[in-house]
């Protein structure tokens, strides 16, 4: 029976001729000390073959056995080498009792493992085969006096085989909880009983061992606490040592007992200067010392203050006496049954800084964009009050004295000069004011460039004079003129064209680059709102030149041919600014989110010393401490993640990871963005920073981490805005300038018809103005459908694409072909959209600078990722190596970046005929998750 017992626990049994009943008693009480058994038994009767299931389950012993396994487990002891201190009890128990054979038997779930063995060679056998399973169900000593006498034994083959027991004798190993893992056993191969003594003897014996394993625990115990304790210990000094915050340390007496190197840093003493100095004398400032000691004094006495574990701002003061805002706080800590004081000290200075620049920035693109609506709602009639709003928003941001705007114009000769559109007042007589109230509606008219005021002109670049009296491009001041203590020039341009300059003077400081970058937008405007002016004064001499054609048509027709031509152009370079323009906003708004994101991830507070998650790891990428913050991050216990490798937070991380563990691994700091991944499965976008760090045990590898789920967010925000301007631009196209281009239209044809009811010769000209003109009319509504925004939600990406293609092919003229995998996975209404904004800016730039003619659009599904290829058979092209790229080009790849892709430019020049978007479909799925969680 035992050996159909054995068969049947591991194969599905064909069996004849066995009573159902018999068999099923006889597993009953074969199993009963087993936890669970099922077997499955086909057996024979007249209809053919029946399938019976057999399952024995004992709930409760189910779980005693699952708890014994644990104690079991907790020695470590399986699988061991050997040791002499049990090697020397399993002989002393063979000498006492006088057998052959002994023991130290410990059962685990399958096997019976021999942790010592005396007289076998074998070190584990079957649980099935053990009497040690039997001896372990009772807390007594178990003896076999004949085993060829004992029904559960007599067919064992340890009994009918080697090694041929007969009697046999199990003390049970329990532990301290009551859980027996094992026994210490002793065999003979003829049948036999132990006397008293060495029975007594072996129980002794038995938990002896016991006292041994426990003895084993406790030391493994002490040695895991104090290394523990170690590196807790040197991790709160590195920490320390490393933070970006002052840390320092007081005693009870006021007296700095510690100074870490970023106090060094911030207040300029060394740790040396003021270790054993009282804290108010070295960094309290004289106004708040009085205070600072008088709280002191009070906690002293009375063991209570306000100020412990709070936030607290105040003026610090540094070495040279310097006083600055900086963020404290202060915690009490109990060193050796003693009081100290940590202080956390943050400077405030860069981050006071950053707010008043950002909120400057804010008010400045408020103003910019009331200023834009205002002049796109009045027009050229109040070109003057919206100049003069623009150069005052200049002065009031810059913090000038004086300023002006002008347009640079070409004389008769080809050369530029500047004509003022506003100008601030510095008349310094009565003739000066008398002279500036008679040119000030005008405009003030500069020719002579040989001056700081017209160096920008002359060089196209910006002119900084911080001493204009010394400065060898002056030209001089006329006497009386007030004095010019700085200066700053700066061209406005639409492409490579000057349309004007801007320049203002006397700001308390002088002026500097930083500036220039921070009025761009403003200058961008300028840019703008004087083409339009000129565009309007353009739209003025027009109408004079069509009315005056009435009385003059034949010396006029071919001047009013060359003005609808020139406005022609002047349409499309203003289309171009326009289009220039919005894509200015975008990346500065871009830019601006961007940095106030930075801004505000480097002054959140602290845990643990660092102001983000922190994992370190060894070279082979195992981690190997994590501080409190990654816990939170992640879900996962400081315990839980020893010990594992970094891939369990950062499932992609071996993208990366051989490049940092090879060359670059001791060079730099390296920053990654990928996915990350909490206990519960859950993935967000992480930005990752590697800094390689040296320590007494070999090479570490810091792995900071930042969720940047709400930067995505922003970005998606981003681009929101950019498709509202991008609307509001297509409106005024066709709103605007499509109904003035048809007004003129009607004007020529009416001219066109008079002139061909005259039969005067000219009026097949004005009849191909007519249709220049429509022409005209079609291209701006053009380009207003392609900046209308696209709705990806009915159609998707496949939908959206053709769409565009129709459009291209209808406002270039050109063929354009798209072919989109049937296969696509599911795509977010915002990926879709991004993708197409790509594919839209791919063929401008075809259109534009390679004039292709044929431009393919090919979707395609490969096995990891996503793939969007625009081709065309235009020039190639090549994008300067010393810039960036351009504008174009940085917003593709923003947008590719923005949905988790890579935007892929061919290496050679010579194929630069071609633009892949490559989105991996694990980012696909995870952003599409994120997005629909967010939403």
């Amino acid at each position: 029976m035992p050996e159909i017992i054995d068969l049947l626990t591991r194969f599905d049994i064909l069996i004849k001729c066995i009573d159902v009943s018999t068999l099923k008693k006889s597993l009953s009480a074969s199993f009963s000390s087993f936890i669970d058994f099922e077997a499955k038994l086909w057996f024979a009767n007249d209809d053919g073959y029946s399938l019976y299931y057999l399952l024995l389950v004992n709930a409760p012993e189910s779980i005693n056995e699952k708890n014994r396994l644990i104690a079991l487990n907790r020695y470590e002891i399986l699988d061991t080498p050997a040791k002499l201190e049990f090697d020397d009890l399993t002989q002393l128990a063979s000498l006492i009792c006088q057998t052959p054979i002994s023991l130290i038997s410990l059962v685990d779930e399958t096997r019976q493992w021999f942790k010592s063995r005396v007289g076998i060679e074998v070190c584990e056998t079957y649980r099935s085969l053990s009497f040690c399973q039997h001896a372990i169900e009772g807390s007594e000593l178990m003896e076999i006096a004949d085993a060829l006498e004992d029904e559960r034994f007599c067919n064992n083959p340890l009994v009918t085989g080697e090694p041929y027991i007969r009697f046999y004798a199990g003390a049970p190993l329990t532990t301290p909880d009551g859980h027996r893992i094992g026994t210490l056993c002793v065999i003979d191969q003829v049948p036999r009983r132990l006397s008293r003594e060495q029975r007594d003897g072996l129980v002794r014996l038995a938990r002896h061992i016991m006292r041994q394993l426990e003895s084993r625990v406790d030391h493994a115990k002490l040695i895991q606490s104090s290394g523990a304790l170690r590196e807790s210990y040197e991790r709160t000094e590195q920490i320390i040592e490393s933070a970006l915050d002052a840390v320092v340390a007081m005693d009870m007496d006021g007296l700095i007992i510690s100074w870490n190197p970023q106090a060094e840093v911030i207040f300029g003493w060394s740790a040396g200067e003021v270790i054993g100095q009282k804290m108010s004398q070295v960094i309290i400032p004289p106004s708040y010392r009085e205070a600072h000691e008088h709280g002191h004094r009070h906690f002293v006495q009375a063991g209570q203050t306000k100020v412990l574990n709070r936030r607290l701002k105040f003026s610090a003061l540094r070495q040279d006496g310097t006083e600055f805002p900086v963020e404290l706080t202060i915690a009490k800590v109990m060193v050796g049954g003693k009081a100290q004081f940590s202080a956390f000290i943050r400077d405030l200075s860069e981050w006071n800084a950053s707010e008043a620049k950002l909120a400057r920035a804010s008010d400045l693109l408020r103003a910019v964009g009331r200023l834009q609506s205002s002049f796109i709602s009045r027009g050229s009639i109040c070109a003057a009050e919206t100049f003069e709003e623009l150069l005052q928003l200049l002065l009031n941001f810059t913090g000038s004295e004086y300023g002006f705007v002008a347009e640079v114009l070409l004389d008769e000769q080809g050369q530029p000069y500047l004509k003022t559109l506003a100008i601030t007042n510095i008349a310094w007589n009565v003739e000066m004011q008398d002279f500036y109230e008679k040119h000030k509606a005008k405009g003030l008219e500069f020719r002579n460039l040989n001056t700081l005021l017209g160096a920008a002109v002359v060089t196209g670049e910006t002119v900084i004079s911080n001493s204009p009296a010394t400065d060898p491009r002056r030209g001089g001041l006329p006497p009386g003129h007030p004095p010019m203590n700085s200066f700053l020039s700066v061209p406005i341009k639409q492409g490579a064209e000057m349309i004007g300059m801007v320049g203002v003077s006397n700001r308390p400081g002088g002026y500097d680059m930083a500036l220039v970058e921070e009025i761009e937008p403003l200058l961008s405007t300028y840019a703008t709102i004087i083409r339009g002016f000129q565009f309007a004064k353009q739209k003025e001499s027009d109408q004079h030149r069509i009315e005056a054609l009435n009385s003059d048509l034949e010396v006029r027709a071919g001047e009013l041919a060359a003005a609808l031509a020139d406005k022609m152009r002047e349409k499309r370079e203003r289309l171009d600014a326009l289009e220039e323009h919005a894509a200015t906003l975008e990346r500065r708004v871009a830019e601006r989110t961007d940095e106030l994101v930075r801004t505000k991830q480097q002054f959140q507070d602290l845990f643990e010393f660092a102001p983000d998650a922190l994992v370190m790891t060894n070279t082979e990428g195992i981690i190997q401490m994590t501080n409190h913050r990654a816990e939170r991050l992640f879900g996962w216990t400081h315990t839980e993640l020893l010990g594992q490798p970094l891939e369990v937070l950062l499932p992609t991380f071996t993208k990366i990871e051989s490049s940092v563990m090879d060359g670059v691994f001791f060079e730099a700091v390296e920053k990654h963005s990928l996915l990350g991944r909490c206990k519960d499965g859950t993935e967000f976008p992480l930005e990752l920073s590697l800094s390689p760090v040296q320590t007494e045990d070999g090479a570490l590898l810091a792995v900071a981490l930042r969720d940047i789920s709400e930067r995505r967010q922003l970005e998606q925000e981003l681009a929101r805005i950019s498709s509202h301007e991008q609307e509001r631009i297509a409106h005024e196209l066709h709103d605007h300038l499509g109904a003035y281009l048809a007004g003129i239209a009607f004007r020529f044809k009416s001219l066109a018809e008079t002139l061909d009811r005259l039969a005067i010769p000219e009026a097949a000209n004005a009849q191909q103005l007519v249709g220049q003109v429509n022409e005209g009319i079609d291209l701006v509504r053009n380009y207003a459908r392609l900046l209308a925004p696209v709705d990806m939600e009915l159609g998707g990406l496949e939908a959206g694409l053709s769409q565009l293609g129709k459009e291209m092919q209808a406002a270039f003229r050109i063929e354009c072909r798209v072919e989109v995998a049937t296969d696509l996975p599911p795509l977010t209404p915002e990926q879709s959209m991004q993708l197409y904004r790509i594919a839209q800016e791919a063929i401008r730039n075809a259109i534009q600078h390679g004039n292709a003619r044929l431009v393919t659009i090919s979707v395609l599904c490969e096995p990891n990722h996503l793939k969007l290829i625009i081709s065309n058979d235009g020039k190639p092209w090549s994008p300067n190596p010393q810039r960036k790229g351009g504008l174009g080009l940085r917003i593709m790849r923003h947008r590719a970046v923005n949905i988790g892709g890579t935007l892929i430019l061919p290496a050679d020049s010579a194929d630069f005929t071609s633009v892949t978007c490559l989105l991996p479909l694990r980012s696909a799925v995870a952003i599409n998750r994120n997005l629909n969680s967010n939403s």
